[in-house]
């Protein structure tokens, strides 16, 4: 499939789950407009996927509506965006993701999506109900895109993946702890493994509360050699 025919693909499945989205539902009894996206990048085949939880906005700046794109992003406006301050997990992590996958999100073609593909203007409207919908049109984007490789940012998405995947089957995963070192009650972690048969690293997400020398040794321990 071209990138044009996987965005319609995906559009087409998201637009049939819009009466079933626990986020959708609500945003609809309280007069909003959240709508999901798929990708605030170009659909590239086989290059690298970096996504994170689920996609923001929606909220007052926006006026509580954030209209569905209809057109894949360009690289154009993706860029404009990030230079303005949008993605700011991405821009974040941008050393780290240089030094350790020799990816520079200012130059290299790469798609950037969501593990949920629906909208909130904030993590507290989340709901299980909405990673089981999306998870399986998430399998199928995996599978028409075939990235090089994959990169979570957010461990919340491994406690989905674990929940409405196969495993082993479709998600093998080693747990890299940095003893003694805690975000809240749990440990600072990294995973590495495969995720529907294509390299997977997951690091915490560039908002977790972690100290910088912890961060750095995350990285280092998850791409051993690199940094």
């Amino acid at each position: 499939m071209n990138p044009k025919d996987i965005y319609e693909e995906i559009s087409s499945l998201l637009k049939k789950e819009e009466n079933n989205s626990s986020i959708l539902k609500n945003e609809k009894a309280n007069g909003k407009k959240w709508s999901y996206s798929i990708c605030a990048t170009p659909i590239t085949l086989s290059k690298p996927l970096i996504i994170g939880i689920n996609w923001g906005g929606g909220g007052p700046k926006d006026n509580y509506d954030y209209s569905f794109p209809e057109d894949i992003p360009t690289k154009e406006k993706f860029l404009h965006e990030l230079k303005c301050g949008e993605y700011k997990f991405l821009s974040k992590s941008k050393e780290y993701i240089f030094e350790n996958l020799s990816l520079d999100i200012y130059s290299d073609d790469f798609n950037y999506s969501n593990l949920c593909f629906f909208r909130t203007p904030n993590l507290q409207y989340l709901k299980g109900e909405d990673f089981e919908i999306s998870i399986p049109i998430f399998k199928k984007f995996v599978n028409y895109l075939q990235p090089s490789w994959i990169l979570s940012l957010g461990n919340t998405n491994i406690t989905y993946l674990e929940k409405f995947l196969n495993i082993p089957d479709e998600m093998s995963l080693k747990p890299i702890h940095l003893n003694g070192k805690r975000i809240g009650k749990f440990e600072v972690t990294g995973y590495i493994g495969t995720l529907l048969s294509k390299q997977f690293y997951c690091l915490p997400h560039p908002g977790a509360h972690i100290h910088k020398i912890d961060r750095d040794e995350i990285w280092k321990t998850v791409f051993p050699g690199k940094s």
